[in-house]
């Protein structure tokens, strides 16, 4: 396994290089095995990842929204470029039980 992380302390989550922080968009918070993504912007993506390159790969994660409103989560991978030309797919699920995949290319939505 290249990469793991249970989220059991804030310190190791930190080494691995997730970072904690509130900010003007997107809130990111640390909690005993969990990371909380706030997103506090409509039409705003929280986009988080550690630090390491990873090329193929197979990924499991759990997920849930925190409240009763409408909400997309999800996974972001294949992430390359600067943030003016960041190219990238999601994985979604919504709250509504759909799922979807995007792909951003260059900055566009493709």
């Amino acid at each position: 396994m290249l990469f793991t992380d249970d989220f059991k302390s804030q310190t190791d989550s930190e080494d691995k290089g997730w970072t904690f922080n509130p900010g003007d968009n997107v809130d990111y918070v640390w909690s005993a095995g969990k990371m909380t993504i706030t997103v506090k912007k409509k039409q705003w993506l929280g986009l988080k990842w550690p630090d390491g390159e990873y090329d193929d790969f197979a990924a499991e994660l759990e997920a849930q929204p925190t409240g009763n409103t409408f909400t997309d989560y999800g996974i972001v991978f294949r992430v390359t470029g600067d943030s003016n030309t960041r190219s990238y797919y999601i994985f979604g699920v919504t709250t509504e039980g759909k799922y979807y995949l995007q792909k951003k290319m260059d900055g566009a939505w493709v």
